[in-house]
């Protein structure tokens, strides 16, 4: 009874999980990984609910299990309030940032909670989903089931991308902008699409292998029926590799090249590597008769050509190693990397960096060299597990999809060394999958009576040992599955609220705007306040208003700012924005000090920079004017070259020093023509009696 109830829906929610993420712009908005954190406490769910009704609970034993639970505690530290005398031990340079008046006398390892807690919670959905999926996929058959989902959800999203490829009108489904200038399919970005699609290569290399890999032993022969299947799991992998390559994604291209070279040298037995070489030379002749027979658009000189992406992921790494480097034991916090970044970054000035391109890199600057150490300990833990049982497997079809399930995960974590698959939720959460068909169908072993044995040890808990813990486990279980589902959904509501709280607030008018009193959305607080701040800033120096309601105005808006700049102390805007309306009203010293904060926080930001200049003007500092308007202008060349020469002529008419805020060569007519004209209103102001 409990097989026919509840084994159906756990398959029925796992394939609309695997087949409804990446459709859904890979899961990166938060409705999308908020669906999958509910599908997969639902799952969890279901799979407590057949094990009551079985009576027994069944895992795998593995160190890997006591790794990854050990890590999730790690993480969870990172959000635990401390005291500043214990955080200073931890993070010295954390608490640097996170000092200063007013602050709270608790913080946390992660400065912003929100984005700690969203991490987390996805973190918790990849473990939960690796050992729900570990602790189901007890059968072969139905292992192989979701090999065929995995090729079937490739060859639709393939099949998607070319017919969006060719219908193309600049939107995502022919209906929803995006500013990415490389999407692909229903992905925001070709390297992502690329991402999953090495995984469902690995599940059809797999299933192509399944059917070579008898012939080439010698227990079967090649009869009409196994040739056709053959032939049809080289189709699918063709029309994959063809997509990967439409896509122009050379990250995609080379994973997928390296996992060829690499796993070879992993699978010990002769015979498997002849027969992974044979499937791969295959694929290989067949692809390219395809780009033969095409016009090669895959292979276009500017998608292979060198371009400023390898410069600025060089540079990104750079300047990530040197946060490393002052965040070495527990990192700068989980999902806090674009929160703290700015302030090291020096080159490529106006790109907000959400990710350092390099998932491993990432993991290292937020987790420290702890949680770094930990994690790679389980990945270790896991691939030596999987080879070893793969090494006494005797089962054709058994290595056959294991192997090519290790090539998607190869492939997939090599492309980690250049991109931030990792980071998105639909790729991660076919990973995570993957990851447990990989690992069971090597331990699952069906013996000649057709009974299912493991190769792996498997621990099992059954409700006759007693039935009153059993239970209180199991509703424990649940109530915890129901509590994460809420959170989650939740979190994603609040995310979505603050998104149209944004869309509509700066429509207001500024009475409106100044007598608002916003119901702050939990998590959002301080960007709600920083956005009011900055409107009601704006609407302060609109000319036409009288002096005093323009006091108002920068009063209110200094108000918001200070808490918004307590509540984020490492975003140098937030500062900067206090800053501003701290000059508006007088307050030089402390305005100078918001400015210098902001500045030290995010030293790539030219309208910081530009402000500061400004403000350095007013205060009659020439040097200091000079030195952060040139800067600025360095940073942003879009800056007005005259009005930057207008604020300057203030305080100096030296041509030499003038000259400075000069970029390149071919602003050097500019200047000249600049330079004659203020000469003549000189000569011409002068002249009169």
């Amino acid at each position: 009874m409990a097989r026919r109830t509840c084994d159906p829906w756990i398959e029925s929610i796992f394939v609309l999980l695997l087949f409804g993420l990446p459709f859904a712009l890979g899961a990166v908005e938060a409705w999308g990984y908020g669906a999958m954190e509910v599908g997969v406490a639902v799952l969890a769910a279901l799979l407590l609910a057949r094990g009551w009704r079985r009576g027994h609970l069944a895992w795998f034993a593995s160190p890997m299990n006591i790794g990854l639970c050990v890590f999730l505690l790690l993480l969870l530290l990172h959000g635990l309030p401390l005291p500043h005398a214990m955080l200073a031990r931890l993070s010295p340079r954390l608490t640097e940032i996170a000092a200063s008046d007013g602050a709270p006398a608790w913080i946390s390892l992660a400065l912003n909670r929100t984005l700690w807690r969203e991490e987390l919670l996805k973190w918790i959905a990849y473990s939960a989903m690796f050992f729900i999926a570990t602790g189901w996929l007890h059968e072969p058959r139905r292992v192989k089931r979701f090999f065929i989902y995995f090729v079937a959800v490739g060859v639709s999203l393939t099949l998607f991308a070319l017919v969006q490829l060719v219908f193309w009108n600049g939107k995502l489904f022919w209906r929803i902008e995006t500013a990415s200038a490389f999407p692909f399919g229903p992905y925001v970005n070709h390297n992502h699409f690329a991402g999953f699609i090495e995984l469902t290569l690995g599940a059809t290399l797999g299933l192509l292998l399944a059917e070579i890999y008898p012939a080439l032993s010698g227990r079967v022969r090649l009869r009409d029926e196994a040739m056709a299947r053959i032939l049809l799991f080289a189709g699918l992998g063709v029309l994959l590799l063809t997509g990967l390559l439409l896509s122009r994604s050379r990250g995609g291209i080379v994973s997928v090249l390296g996992a060829s070279a690499i796993l070879p040298f992993l699978l010990r037995r002769s015979d498997s590597r002849r027969a992974l070489l044979a499937a791969l030379f295959v694929l290989a002749l067949l692809v390219g008769g395809v780009l033969g027979l095409g016009s090669g658009i895959a292979f276009e000189r500017p998608q292979f050509a060198g371009d400023p992406s390898v410069r600025y992921r060089l540079a990104i790494w750079r300047e990530t190693l040197t946060l490393v480097r002052d965040y070495w034991w527990l990192g700068c916090g989980l999902g806090n990397f674009a929160e703290i970044f700015p302030a090291y970054k020096r080159g490529f000035a106006g790109f907000f960096t959400v990710h350092p391109e390099n998932d491993y890199l990432q993991a290292l600057a937020e987790l420290g060299v702890l949680g770094f150490g930990l994690l790679l300990a389980v990945i270790f833990i896991y691939a030596r597990g999987v080879l070893r049982l793969l090494q006494q497997r005797r089962d054709d079809q058994a290595r056959g999809l294991a192997t090519g399930g290790m090539f998607g995960l190869l492939a997939f974590s090599l492309h980690g060394l250049y991109d931030f698959n990792f980071h998105i939720p639909a790729n991660a959460f076919a990973f995570v999958l993957m990851a447990a068909m990989t690992q069971t169908i090597t331990a699952l072993h069906v013996r000649s009576n057709g009974e299912i044995a493991f190769l792996m040890r498997a621990r099992q808990w059954t409700r006759g040992r007693s039935a009153k813990l059993f239970t209180g486990v199991v509703l424990a279980g649940l109530l915890g599955a129901i509590g994460y589902a809420a959170l989650s959904l939740r979190a994603a509501i609040h995310h979505q609220r603050f998104l149209a709280w944004f869309r509509t607030y700066r429509v207001e008018s500024p009475e409106q705007a100044l007598r608002a009193t916003d119901h702050l959305i939990p998590g959002y607080e301080a960007e709600m306040r920083h956005w009011r701040a900055r409107q009601l800033f704006d609407y302060g120096r609109l000319p036409e208003r009288p002096r005093l309601q323009q006091y108002a105005f920068f009063e209110r808006a200094a108000e918001l700012a200070e808490e918004a700049a307590r509540a984020r102390p490492a975003r140098g805007r937030y500062w900067a924005l206090w800053a501003r309306t701290l000059a508006e009203l007088g307050e030089r010293e402390r305005a100078l000090w918001a400015f210098e904060r902001g500045v030290q926080l995010d030293p790539t930001n030219a309208e910081i920079r530009y402000d500061l200049g400004r403000y350095a003007i007013f205060l009659g500092d020439r040097e200091r004017a000079l030195k952060e308007l040139s800067r600025a202008r360095h940073l942003d060349p879009s800056l007005d070259l005259e009005q930057t020469l207008d604020l300057l002529s203030q305080l100096t008419d030296n041509e030499r020093l003038l000259r400075r805020v000069l970029v390149g060569e071919e602003e050097a007519t500019a200047f000249t023509i600049w330079y004659q004209k203020r000469f003549e209103r000189m000569k011409r102001a002068s002249d009169r009696p």
